[in-house]
């Protein structure tokens, strides 16, 4: 009786499940990214900084949040474990080094040093987030939106438990070592063939297969369908993230206390979580009872978060409250969209590597957006009033000071949804078909235990 309880536990221990409950726990602890909506109204006062230089620093945080194609090369050689202590120890030494900046223990850093801390800092949470979804979307080739739902909608719980810290005081929370290091069970081999740049190479990069087989690194990232991926999330992802970045200061201008100002943005966070999952979940069953195409929904969720800016272009009594849960919901569902949709389109074969590409113009969108537009917009209505540099930053007084730039970010916005549907038009007959079946296909565990099979139990036993 016992060795058959003992023999159960393993087999548990053992399983996918588990392993999705283990990214899970690490993925709470990766959301340091999001924090930075709250202290950098800290850091413009204590520093001085103007609006340009507090949105440059959200580009730092934007790039190092998104440029992950390091770790999606490392994830394809090396264990698992040394990605997550890569991430651990980046994480401690960039945060640190900002806590003891923001509590006065060293000189005040050039700026250019804030920067590299910040990008580095947001950049150790690629690791953890790469070798985790990895391995899930392996495991669980089947139930991809699910997957993705809770395991990004997980990460972003981590930012109510430092607000709370927060509210008191904007540096300890940066105190908090985010990442564990966790030796994860492997169930997949890393040491995959990357596509060889050569002349026979270059001659396949037009031969591509068809859509949900593996391709090669090259022939996914010269295909159209990653090009105009790449021009949606450009043009609706950069501009979400200027306007979660600028929450702050737009309520703010607009005349709200600081308790107000608490609140919508911690609904960011909390409606952010909401749509990672409600979009894993909705897009999952909207592919297999209706099959609708998952960039429809990616589509929608652009347009949901256009209104969310609209409002804060042309504001009205309260207007800020619906538009951080507007925006929060919106961006929450695009990242789980995200990844599905490119492991969808171009296989799991080198997935770690093609979905930290697809995110790599997510930065240069939110740089041109948040940095060159709405800062230099805002800085020029600051001006215009007559405001100076006082030791607590420029600021901006009214209704007029994020009108132009929202707007501006709302219209990139609805391009990015009319080319989502692009896409959804292009992929309309790929999404008829059962898009899972050659995974099905390749598990022999009978359906009655599937949901505890071992990580390595594939169809690829001897005759």
């Amino acid at each position: 009786m016992e060795s058959e309880a003992w023999a159960f536990i393993k087999q548990v221990v053992q399983g996918r499940w588990f392993s999705v409950y283990a990214g899970m726990m690490m993925m709470i602890g990766n959301g340091t990214t999001y924090i930075f909506g709250t202290y950098s109204k800290v850091l413009k006062t204590e520093f001085d900084y103007s609006q340009t230089q507090v949105n440059m620093l959200g580009f730092a945080k934007d790039l190092g949040s998104n440029v992950g194609i390091i770790a999606g090369l490392l994830a394809e050689f090396v264990p698992t474990w040394v990605l997550f202590t890569i991430g651990a120890f980046q994480n401690f030494t960039c945060y640190f080094f900002i806590w003891l900046s923001m509590t006065r223990r060293i000189p005040q850093p050039e700026f250019w040093q804030m920067f590299l801390s910040v990008c580095f800092g947001s950049n150790s949470s690629n690791y953890a987030n790469t070798a985790i979804m990895v391995i899930s979307l392996r495991n669980f080739p089947d139930r991809r939106g699910i997957i993705l739902g809770l395991l990004k909608g997980e990460e972003f719980l981590l930012y109510k438990l430092k607000k709370q810290n927060l509210n008191r005081d904007p540096s300890v929370a940066l105190s908090i070592v985010d990442q564990k290091v966790t030796n994860c069970p492997k169930s997949f081999s890393t040491l995959e063939e990357i596509a060889e740049i050569s002349p026979s190479c270059i001659s396949n990069i037009c031969n591509k297969p068809d859509r949900g087989n593996d391709f090669t690194v090259l022939q996914a990232i010269f295909s159209i369908d990653m090009l105009l991926i790449c021009l949606a999330t450009f043009s609706g992802c950069g501009s979400s993230l200027a306007a979660i970045d600028n929450l702050g200061q737009i309520g703010e201008s607009l005349g709200y206390p600081a308790r107000a100002i608490s609140i919508f943005v911690s609904w960011v966070s909390i409606f952010n979580f909401f749509g990672r999952v409600f979009s894993g979940f909705i897009s999952e069953l909207m592919i297999i009872k209706y099959k609708l195409p998952r960039p429809l929904m990616f589509a929608f969720a652009f347009l949901l978060t256009c209104l969310g800016q609209l409002c804060i272009a042309y504001p009205f009594p309260g207007s800020v409250y619906v538009a951080s849960s507007i925006i929060g919901f919106g961006f929450g569902a695009q990242n789980p969209l995200l990844f599905a949709v490119i492991s969808e389109m171009f296989g799991l074969k080198h997935y770690s590597i093609l979905f930290n590409c697809g995110q790599l113009v997510v930065p240069l969108g939110s740089y041109i957006l948040n940095v060159d537009i709405v800062g230099k917009l805002y800085d020029a209505e600051a001006l215009r009033e007559g405001r100076k540099m006082t030791g607590k930053g420029i600021t901006c007084t009214g209704a007029h000071c994020f009108g132009g730039s929202f707007t501006i970010l709302a219209a990139s916005t609805l391009f990015g949804a009319l080319v989502m549907l692009l896409l959804a038009y292009r992929t309309r007959d790929y999404y008829r078909w059962d898009i899972y079946k050659n995974y099905k296909e390749d598990m022999w565990i009978p359906q009655a235990e599937m949901e505890f099979y071992r990580l390595d139990n594939r169809k690829n036993i001897d005759d």
